[in-house]
């Protein structure tokens, strides 16, 4: 780098110009770099408004200089040239050979990187290595509005690295610094807000509303004015202990209760769905109900929610049907509404900028709401990611979908019969069994039962828990017996949602998800006992043509309450089938 005076001016290795008028000229065209300046412009530079001085005189110093200039540079720096064309002077150097460029780069690579993890912060540290004091610090030189320009970007670039910093959420941030060049820039708002928050995340809540203090008695005293918005809404996010402000924890977040059991058979998924989010800011995990949604999403969160700056789990299940989504996510994220200011506006007013991984689980009952809401936050909030659950896609764009199946069934004659862990629908209903009803299940010995069972409830996760769980009140043959004559297990799960406690609480919300019209389709397809193509549908439902009982179905399997399979024969048709664990649900259809 051949040129330095992001500080005191340096060139080439040797580092110095001789000459006053010498420096002087290399400081303007530098200052003006990769622009042209007039030769008037820069005798009058030189001269400096000296008292009694011609334009003949500052036109002859000019010229002495510029010889003089281009022979120091011939040895200092063999690179750069000043031509001198059309009465404008103009300073050529090579590409890289200039800190104040270099210094511009590096901070648009550090701006590009997303918050949260240190990568961030490490490319301000870069950029602002390069950055040695006051631009051309020691030079006696007239005021130049490019100098004021470069400091007022090396202050923003300080700001960003010391959120950076806060981000990432560990200990490399300095906050005696922080502190230092809060009191350095008194009325830099940002800079002290990020000083509250700094305290705040330390344990040192006193602290950071005094310098609140510190920085309003600032603003009032010499200047007469209130704090702006920032520095206002950060001493309110601190009086209401905002969760956003504190470290994450190793769990991350708030919102998602930590499950008391294992997640089984699931493992590739996480890794797939975690490969997604780092590509794709919105992913929506689609499935039927009870398939295992609401704890695939949990596992997930608890992966991520370390990695953002803060993070929520939302659940929607207890929000009204077709009810506003914003409302209750501003209630959990503590932000308080305003009067005169929709929930919207406030909502996009306190992500904007920052970086979060929110889960809106359970959106099927409020998806116009929830789809609204997922992309207004993604708008507000361009580090933000997303992740939904729901029997259907949001219907978004952008909108990158997962799709949640139930656990693979063994076949009675299948070697995962001889080895429990090697089927995760086996390993577990037996993990299950073990604590409902120890010893009541020996494995192999019941193995045809279990596999009977779970094939029978189609492999669903949450069908599978219930039927074990109602191991308490009866023997693993009097669960068979019951899924045999379609009588759904009634056992009741404790300690989740109310429309997960028992299986039949599932399958009535599947059904609430519908319209009269495909309530009554689904009530006539259910006289199926097995696989059924779209001409059979067709000629059930008495349609015109096989497209709309296509669409019918499509509608159907999107909600759930029947699965589909294009692995039976003919391979050219799509064949569907009521779910054997929804075969006793149906009301009246036999």
């Amino acid at each position: 780098m051949q040129f330095r005076w992001l500080g005191p001016l340096q060139v080439g290795p040797a580092g110095q110009i001789r000459g006053a008028r010498e420096r002087r000229l290399l400081a303007l065209l530098l200052l003006e770099s990769p622009s042209s300046v007039s030769r008037a412009a820069a005798g009058d530079w030189l001269i400096n408004g000296s008292p009694g001085a011609s334009a003949s005189a500052s036109a002859s110093a000019l010229n002495v200089a510029v010889s003089r200039l281009r022979r120091q540079l011939a040895e200092l720096a063999p690179d750069a040239t000043i031509e001198s064309r059309n009465g404008q002077l103009r300073l050529y150097t090579a590409p890289g050979s200039m800190d104040s460029a270099r210094f511009g780069e590096l901070l648009a690579r550090a701006r590009a990187l997303p918050l949260g993890g240190t990568a961030r912060a490490q490319a301000f540290d870069e950029a602002l290595g390069l950055w040695r004091d006051v631009p051309l610090l020691g030079e006696d030189l007239p005021p130049h509005p490019s100098i004021d320009a470069l400091l007022e970007v090396h202050c923003a670039a300080v700001e960003d690295r010391f959120e950076a910093r806060l981000a990432a959420d560990d200990d490399g941030l300095d906050v005696s610094g922080l502190l230092t060049s809060c009191r350095a820039q008194p009325y830099r708002e940002r800079l002290w807000a990020l000083g509250m928050r700094a305290l705040y995340r330390n344990g040192r809540q006193a602290d950071a509303l005094a310098l609140y203090q510190e920085a309003r008695h600032n603003l009032v005293t010499a200047l007469g004015i209130e704090p702006g918005a920032e520095l206002a809404d950060t001493e309110a996010r601190i009086l209401r202990h905002d969760p956003a402000l504190r470290r994450t924890s190793p769990t991350g977040g708030t919102g998602a209760s930590s499950p008391l059991t294992e997640l089984i058979g699931r493992d590739n998924e996480l890794a797939m769905i975690e490969t997604t989010m780092r590509d794709r800011r919105l992913v929506n995990l689609v499935g039927p109900g009870g398939v295992g949604k609401t704890r695939l999403a949990r596992a997930v969160f608890e992966r991520l929610a370390s990695r953002s700056e803060s993070a929520l789990f939302m659940r929607l299940d207890t929000v009204a049907r077709a009810g506003n989504v914003t409302r209750p996510l501003l209630t959990q994220l503590e932000v308080p509404g305003r009067p005169g200011v929709a929930p919207e506006d406030v909502l996009l007013d306190h992500l904007a900028g920052g970086s979060m991984l929110i889960v809106l689980d359970n959106c099927e009952h409020v998806l116009d709401s929830a789809a609204n809401t997922a992309q207004l936050i993604l708008a507000a909030s361009p580090h933000t990611r997303v992740l939904a659950t729901s029997r259907e896609p949001l219907g978004i764009p952008g909108e990158a979908i997962h799709t949640v199946s139930p656990l693979p069934v063994p076949r009675p004659d299948d070697e995962d019969t001889e080895d429990p862990l090697r089927s995760p629908a086996v390993r577990l209903f037996l993990e299950r069994a073990a604590d409902a009803a120890p010893g009541q299940v020996a494995w192999p010995e019941d193995g045809q039962l279990v596999v009977e069972i779970l094939r029978r409830v189609d492999g669903l996760p949450l069908a599978i828990e219930i039927a074990a769980a109602s191991l308490r009140n009866r023997s693993l043959a009097g669960v068979v017996d019951g899924l045999r004559a379609e009588r759904v297990p009634l056992q009741k799960l404790r300690g989740v949602s109310p429309r997960h406690r028992t299986l039949d609480a599932a399958l009535s919300w599947s059904r609430e998800l519908l319209t009269p019209a495909d309530t009554a389709a689904l009530d006539r397809l259910s006289a199926f006992a097995d696989w059924f193509d779209t001409a059979d549908a067709t000629e059930l439902l008495e349609y015109e043509s096989e497209h709309d009982a296509a669409d019918t179905i499509a509608r159907l399997v999107t909600r759930q309450p029947h699965a589909t399979t294009p692995q039976r024969p003919p391979p050219a048709r799509t064949h569907s089938r009521p779910l054997p664990s929804t075969a006793g649900h149906v009301p009246s259809q036999r």
